[in-house]
């Protein structure tokens, strides 16, 4: 009946009959009367009913709707859960439905690349940090590593591993690292350097370059210091 799918449509968004009213610009008597079937709404009254909870007259007044509804809702395997929230983004304005959609298309393709994972290929330091000498950015000195396709893949020029254990716990011996190519970085980020023709991976500090480890010595910088930065650290592979 027409008041039984009226109420089914507002508890599935979890409104009050005073917050329908005041959406549809109706007293809460008159709306409440619709519900109790103590009262029939016009054809004005009908449309704005539809519009607001987002279905057709024929679901408001056709006693067989409710059954065609339900063979809908089997037809595409929706949930009680998903269909309140297609009701709810009905009833939303232009604004909001462009709110949701950033949202969910960000959502959508940060799970895509964890449900289904594709690789990229990106250069491959042949020198580690922490052990290497000479040119890191020689050709001769990369080879070539697949790694998951991930944001932090995408913003990475190379990667590097890590040989020690100087920026523990974070990075230890082993890790493979994404490193944006980059002639400085800014204080407490971290990078790899190269210090006095040796490569290492720190954090920037004040004056010095700091091993995260407090078992290792921060390597101090000076008038004498030959540095390079090469890059920013920005993640793990």
């Amino acid at each position: 009946m027409f008041e039984d799918r009226l109420k089914k449509l507002r508890l599935a968004r979890g409104l009050s009959q005073q917050e329908t009213a005041d959406a549809l610009g109706l007293k809460v008597n008159t709306y409440r009367n619709y519900e109790n079937n103590e009262r029939e709404p016009n054809s004005t009254v009908l449309i704005k009913l539809g519009k607001y909870f987002g279905v057709t007259l024929d679901y408001l007044l056709d006693y067989h709707c409710d059954k065609r509804q339900e063979n809908i809702r089997k037809e595409n395997n929706f949930t009680n859960k998903e269909e309140q929230l297609i009701n709810k983004y009905r009833a939303l304005d232009e604004h909001g439905q462009k709110i949701v959609n950033l949202t969910l298309n960000e959502e959508y393709e940060r799970c895509r690349y964890i449900e289904k994972p594709s690789v990229i290929e990106l250069p491959f330091s042949l020198l580690k940090a922490s052990a290497g000498s000479g040119d890191w950015l020689d050709d001769e000195l990369f080879d070539t590593i697949s790694v998951q396709d991930k944001p932090e893949a995408r913003k990475a020029d190379i990667v590097i591993e890590v040989d020690g254990d100087s920026m523990l716990p974070e990075y230890a011996n082993g890790d493979k690292v994404f490193v944006r190519l980059q002639p400085s970085i800014f204080e407490n980020e971290i990078g790899i350097f190269i210090v006095n023709g040796s490569g290492f991976i720190k954090k920037m500090g004040k004056g010095e370059l700091i091993s995260t480890n407090p078992e290792f010595e921060n390597i101090p910088i000076n008038n004498y210091t030959e540095l390079k930065c090469v890059g920013k650290v920005i993640g793990k592979v």
